[in-house]
């Protein structure tokens, strides 16, 4: 017998039914449809994962003779119809509905309630005519007498964080660079067109990635790309581990690389690629590092093609992120600017980037959200941006080989208490303990305060309403300005007073199991 083969339509797992396509705008229910009412249209439809050949309606209620009709579903739009069934006004139990093979599944299908108002016992509707269709579906009010329901289950669920994905709009090339790539095990980046409809299209390419987080991840592209186009990436589980990719955009749900999901969402990013920046010959911008910056920064030297503007954004894991300066230069060599900052919360680093003045004139018309579409782009010369790195708050404490250490062994956490082997400090400190989030600290769930100099055995009381990680990640951090009270913020962790100690630029702070 010919089975159905499953083909994945939308980014979601899982998704919330209310109304079915049509039956969403103001009158759809009176122009597409046949009005009844709540007591005498009904439909009941349970999950049936693993069905390809049939499936089984629990109830459908009728208001005359009818049809039970059964589409492919993306969450929104019914698809093709696969299949249907002649019903009996009234109540109708355990209605089977033979599948056609010849249209492929969808993980989630969608039953609605068709009269049958044309020839009798054949339905007569035609999705790309639907007014005129004699066949059409019932509609209480504004929306169809319609429920989906899976028949298949699709992608891997993980724990919010434990897999993620970042990536920003950028220039057309043969390859992508993906920001931040996050997964709990190896895997897999994979890259697709976007469909008109947001949802993922052809395949242009993909790369492995290793457990935990990834940065600057960069996929090679087997397509053509031209022009403005959107992109889809997401990560994929390489379930049996030989960096292959075993996934089939034809069968999906019987692919064993699946993409993760979280909370009911594909671990993906949507992003643009297209003509981006502007090419010139000559231009460049210095500036040297400025620590403990407050206020401004000065730019040593800016050579502009043209009237141009200095851009300072917070760096954020090596990209633009939010700007906290502007400045507008002329055409030709200029030196010692100062750029005004509007934030005094400041990253470790900043990034400088110099900018044509291309839209309205002395007005910065350049939306990160828009990049591609924003007139006043940067400037490239051989390919690189114009841009430099600059370096205004350090982080952590440097102190001495010798004066701060830590010790912890592996070992099974009992009554919430971890010990810790040995702590030492050239001034009073803390211990903190955070869990593993990707293989970097993630919430903490222990603090204890320790002396100046050596302790050893101590225990740490941990947050017993947190699930541990297998992996905790234990640190000595300073206890400054106001003894006593811990003053770190992992959102700011540049700004907080009590940083960890770093010995040789490696910081006090160990992986300990606790499985």
């Amino acid at each position: 017998m010919k089975r159905n083969r499953i083909v994945a339509i939308g980014v979601t797992a899982a998704l919330a039914f209310g109304t079915v396509g049509w039956g969403t705008a103001v009158g759809a229910g009176e122009a597409m449809g046949v009005m009844t009412t709540e007591s005498n249209a009904k439909i009941v439809v349970a999950d049936q994962v693993g069905a390809t050949t049939s499936v089984t309606i629990e109830l459908v209620r009728a208001p005359k003779d009818a049809f039970v009709v059964v589409h492919q579903f993306d969450g929104t739009m019914p698809g093709k119809r696969i299949g249907y069934a002649a019903v009996e006004k009234g109540d109708n139990t355990d209605v089977k509905v033979t599948l056609d093979p010849d249209v492929p599944l969808t993980a989630e299908l969608v039953a609605a309630i068709h009269t049958d108002a044309g020839v009798r016992g054949e339905l007569e509707f035609d999705m790309d005519n639907m007014e005129r269709s004699p066949d059409r579906p019932f509609f209480i009010g504004e929306t169809e007498v319609a429920a989906p329901f899976k028949v298949a289950d699709f992608g891997v669920p993980v724990k919010m964080g434990e897999a993620a994905i970042q990536a920003g709009d950028q220039p057309l090339g043969t390859t992508v660079t993906i920001g931040s790539a996050t997964a709990p095990a190896d895997a897999f980046v994979v890259v697709h067109k976007a469909k008109d409809d947001g949802m993922p299209g052809e395949r242009l390419g993909f790369t492995p990635i290793k457990a935990g987080e990834n940065k600057d991840v960069v996929v090679e592209l087997d397509g053509k790309v031209l022009g403005t186009v959107g992109l889809i990436a997401a990560i994929h589980v390489d379930a049996d581990g030989d960096g292959e990719l075993e996934f089939d955009m034809d069968d999906p749900v019987g692919s064993p690389d699946q993409p993760y999901f979280a909370d009911g969402m594909e671990v993906a990013v949507q992003f643009n690629v297209g003509p981006f920046g502007i090419d010139v010959s000559r231009a460049s911008i210095e500036a040297s590092d400025q620590i403990g910056a407050e206020g401004t920064i000065v730019i040593d030297e800016v050579d502009a093609p043209e009237d141009a503007w200095i851009v300072v954004h917070k760096a954020v894991d090596g990209a633009p992120g939010d700007r906290v300066g502007l400045q507008r230069v002329k055409k030709g060599q200029s030196s010692d600017i100062e750029v005004k900052l509007t934030e005094g919360l400041l990253p470790e680093q900043l990034i400088v980037a110099l900018h044509a003045d291309r839209g309205d004139d002395e007005v910065f018309d350049f939306d990160m959200m828009d990049k591609l579409g924003s007139p006043d782009q940067p400037f490239f010369v051989d390919g690189k941006e114009v841009a430099v790195v600059v370096a205004v708050r350090t982080f952590g404490y440097a102190t001495p080989a010798g004066t701060s250490a830590i010790i912890v062994a592996d070992q099974a956490v009992r009554d919430a208490l971890l010990t810790v082997n040995l702590a030492s400090s050239p001034e009073p400190a803390w211990i903190v303990v955070h869990l593993d989030a990707g293989g970097v600290p993630g919430a903490r769930v222990g603090l204890l305060h320790i002396p100046a100099g050596t302790t050893t055995g101590a225990i740490v009381q941990l947050d017993a309403s947190k699930p541990l990680t297998d992996t905790l990640f234990v640190a000595v951090h300073a206890d400054r300005p106001e003894p006593g009270m811990f003053e770190f913020d992992m959102m700011d962790r540049v700004n907080s007073p009590d940083q960890p100690f770093f010995v040789d630029g490696v910081e006090v702070a160990t992986a300990v199991s606790v499985r």
